[in-house]
């Protein structure tokens, strides 16, 4: 797996990707902006990590904001990756918050690792915990995506 630059249709993002018989498959994104423009093209197999932003203003803002993407991804069929990195290295991400939108917009999810060592693979209580808030919150949390390919 490697990164890649996205510049199609002047939408600039940042994907995990594989090549596999001369086919380009992305496996997930992370996107620096215009993340509701991106989601609809179809390219992605989920979105890695949409609540990575660390928003520290108007609440409602970033709800109004968040929301847009989660109607968006829920619109175009693409999930939205719960982070479990971000749950074992206490970062700012999962947001709980972030969720509740998803949630409401009708998004389905997945659960990612973000492993960058073999010993990430396993973290039993930080899955626990987001397939907790997964079904507290009632989101679809998917056990197998199909890889999309360009």
């Amino acid at each position: 797996i490697r990164a890649a630059t996205l510049q199609d249709k002047k939408l600039i993002g940042t994907a995990n990707v594989i090549h596999v018989a001369r086919k380009t498959i992305v496996l997930s994104c992370e996107i620096r902006n215009d993340k509701d423009k991106l989601i609809a093209t179809g390219l992605f197999t989920y979105f890695a990590h949409p609540d990575v932003i660390r928003f520290l203003g108007d609440d409602r803002f970033y709800r109004e904001q968040m929301a847009l993407l989660c109607r968006e991804a829920a619109l175009c069929g693409i999930p939205l990756e719960m982070n479990l990195l971000g749950v074992w290295s206490k970062r700012n991400y999962p947001d709980r918050r972030f969720w509740e939108l998803a949630a409401e917009a009708g998004c389905k999810a997945v659960l990612g690792w973000d492993a960058h060592a073999p010993e990430h693979l396993r973290k039993p209580r930080e899955e626990a915990l987001l397939r907790s808030w997964a079904a507290e919150l009632g989101l679809d949390l998917l056990d197998q995506v199909k890889l999309q390919t360009f």
